[in-house]
């Protein structure tokens, strides 16, 4: 008997085989990734600080954008 000669194909994938090579991806980027997440809560903290000296600046602007409209002078063109 003659044994037959079976074409091999590399291109076939099966399904199981593209799950396994996004789930491979997937953990190679979040292991990259891993060392630029912070859940730090002071972190937190310092948004909020931010934010509050965010509008207090906002606050002061305004003052002196009032302080130069009683002047007679146009605040918008020196923005």
């Amino acid at each position: 008997m003659k044994s037959r000669t079976r074409e091999i194909n590399i291109f076939s994938l099966s399904m199981m085989d593209v799950i396994s090579g996004a789930m491979g991806a997937f953990l190679i980027i979040m292991i990259g990734l891993a060392r630029y997440y912070n859940s730090d809560p002071t972190s937190t903290q310092t948004v909020q600080q931010m934010n509050q000296q965010l509008q207090e600046a906002k606050e002061i602007i305004d003052e002196m954008k009032q302080m130069l409209r009683k002047e007679g002078i146009d605040p918008e063109p020196l923005l």
